[in-house]
């Protein structure tokens, strides 16, 4: 942004108003007993401002809270840095024994992170992508977790394909594995505020682009909303999980003797419907669905 711009976006509004009174005072005519206030459009570098403060609110608010949360995920702790010398060493068992402790009391994506290190130089890839998909929660946007997520999925041997609605949710919804469940209600929070904001002003001032601008953050707000929402659900209601033993049988019923529907491997990732005694009732990607020996799962 430049200087000028960074100087304008706090006061685009009292701007705005001075500049329409100006207006109002240079252009006052009168017709058929009506007064008609010409305004000149001078506002329109200014929401175009505006809309770049906006963007910069959100990312700047992102940035706070992930500030204000560092620290509070173990990382700092002593146990931490014993594990990642144990790790450091190739002793990955003895790291995970202790980065586990430390999860118990200190949960985030530090201790996550490297414990899907751990596990999948060890081989275990099932519980690699469980600790991944953890530590994602916290850091969405973290390139190196990505990568490393999507070298230990290209490592599972069931190549599973997202059905086509999944597609289209990832399209229409394009930030919404982007931003963590706090960064989601913040921003529909931050989106409300300047909406009643800007719906108040144009109680008492009526100018162009201000009825547009409000159409924007609605339409914003309704998908931000939805998302976050969405998110909520996913994460409150909806558990998730991966397959941790070399292979293992899906059945037709939650019986050992029921029909084996298909076999899956170490690494397939699903979504829980069911759970009863020691199985669960599970779905894949594709809408394949089958019960599964719970002890050889690991969920998320």
């Amino acid at each position: 942004m430049k200087a000028y711009e960074r100087e304008t976006a706090l006061l685009i509004l009292p701007k705005c108003l001075r500049r329409i009174d100006l207006s109002i005072q240079l252009h006052f005519n009168y017709e058929d007993g009506k007064n008609i206030y010409r305004n000149r459009g001078g506002c329109q570098s200014d929401m175009k401002i505006f809309w770049k403060t906006l963007f910069t609110i959100l990312m700047a608010s992102f940035g706070v809270i992930g500030f204000t949360h560092a620290g509070e995920d173990g990382s700092k702790l002593p146990n931490f840095y014993q594990a990642n010398e144990l790790y450091n060493q190739g002793k990955y068992e003895a790291a995970l024994e202790v980065y586990q402790e430390v999860a118990k009391s200190s949960p985030g994506y530090p201790v996550f992170y490297n414990m899907g290190n751990s596990y999948f130089r060890l081989g275990q890839i099932g519980n690699s992508i469980v600790h991944y998909r953890k530590a994602l929660r916290y850091d969405p946007r973290n390139s190196e977790l990505v990568a490393n997520l999507r070298y230990a999925r290209e490592e599972a041997k069931d190549e599973i394909e997202d059905n086509k609605g999944l597609k289209t949710l990832g399209i229409l919804f394009f930030w919404h594995n982007d931003l963590t469940l706090k960064e989601a209600l913040l921003a529909v929070a931050v989106i409300y505020a300047l909406f009643m904001v800007l719906a108040t002003v144009r109680l008492y001032r009526k100018f162009d682009y201000l009825g547009l601008s409000l159409s924007g953050l609605a339409v914003l707000f309704l998908l931000l909303s939805s998302s976050a929402g969405l998110k909520y659900y996913q994460e409150s209601y909806t558990q998730e999980g991966a397959v941790v033993h070399k292979e293992v049988s899906i059945h037709s019923a939650n019986d050992p003797n029921s029909v084996v529907l298909f076999k899956l491997h170490d690494g397939a990732e699903f979504r829980v419907l069911d759970a009863r005694g020691d199985w669960m009732q599970i779905e894949l990607k594709d809408r394949k669905k089958g019960w599964v020996v719970r002890k050889l799962t690991e969920l998320i």
